[in-house]
C-alpha cells in the first residue's frame, strides 16, 4: 500500500511574516512574578493589547507602502530587516505617542529601501533606539536646526525662564552626547553653556552628518 505524498505547506506572505514577528516581539514584554501578575494584567493588560493591535496595523500598512518600492517577499528573508522589525515591535509596545510610533515605522521603511546598502541593518537598529530614547523636544530642536542653521525659530536663550533654560541645556547636552548636534551654535540658542560656542551673530551647521541622516530616516518619501 503506497502512501500519498503530503500536501505542500501553503506559502506565507510577507505581511504574515511581519505580523508574526510583531506578535512574537511584543509577547516578550516581561511581567512581574508571583501574585502580582494578575494585578499587573488588570492594570495594563487591556492597554497592552490595544497597543499591540495598533502596532500590527501599522506593520500591515508598512507592508502595503513597501510593495510600491521594493520586493516585499524577498525582504522578508533579510535577516537584518527582520531584526529591525523585532526591535521596533518591542519598542512600540512601550510607546503611547503617535509621533513616536510613526517614527519607528519610518525607520523600518527606510531600512527596507536601503536593505542593500552597507550596514543599513546596523543603522536601522541604532536609529530605532534613538527614537525610543529621545523626547519629541529633542527631535523638534534637530528639525529646527536642519531647516535653519541659525536656529532663528527658537526663542532666544536670554528670554527663557529658569526652567526653560535648564530644559534647553539638557536637550542640547543630550544631542551633543549622541553626536547629533555639534557645539558650534549661535549664542541665542544656549548662551553661556558650551565653551566652544561661536561668536555673537556667527553660526555653523550645528546638526552633524549623523543628525541629518537620522532626520532623513524619520521620513517616508
Amino acid at each position: 500500500m503506497t502512501s500519498e505524498p503530503l500536501p505542500a505547506l501553503p506559502e506565507r506572505s510577507a505581511a504574515d511574516t511581519f505580523a508574526e514577528l510583531g506578535r512574537a516581539a511584543v509577547a516578550q514584554v516581561p511581567l512581574v512574578g508571583g501574585p502580582g501578575v494578575e494585578l499587573f494584567r488588570q492594570l495594563v493588560g487591556t492597554g497592552l493589547d490595544r497597543r499591540r493591535d495598533e502596532w500590527l496595523r501599522r506593520l500591515a500598512d508598512l507592508v502595503e507602502q513597501l510593495r510600491r518600492v521594493v520586493d516585499v517577499d524577498q525582504l522578508s528573508s533579510s535577516d537584518g530587516f527582520v531584526s529591525a522589525v523585532v526591535v521596533a515591535s518591542q519598542l512600540a509596545i512601550g510607546q503611547h505617542l503617535e509621533e513616536k510610533l510613526e517614527m519607528l515605522k519610518a525607520v523600518l521603511f527606510n531600512a527596507a529601501v536601503r536593505a542593500g546598502e552597507p550596514r543599513a541593518d546596523v543603522i536601522a537598529v541604532r536609529f530605532l533606539r534613538l527614537v525610543d530614547e529621545l523626547e519629541l523636544d529633542h527631535i523638534d530642536l534637530l528639525r529646527v536646526g536642519s531647516e535653519d542653521t541659525d536656529f532663528t525659530a527658537l526663542r532666544p536663550f536670554d528670554e527663557l525662564d529658569r526652567d526653560e533654560r535648564e530644559l534647553r541645556r539638557l536637550l542640547v547636552s543630550d544631542l551633543e552626547r549622541l553626536d547629533l548636534l555639534s557645539g558650534s551654535l549661535p549664542r541665542h540658542v544656549i548662551s553661556g553653556f558650551a565653551a566652544n560656542l561661536t561668536t555673537e551673530g556667527a553660526s555653523d551647521d550645528g546638526i552633524t552628518p549623523l543628525g541629518q541622516m537620522f532626520l532623513r530616516w524619520l521620513s517616508i518619501v
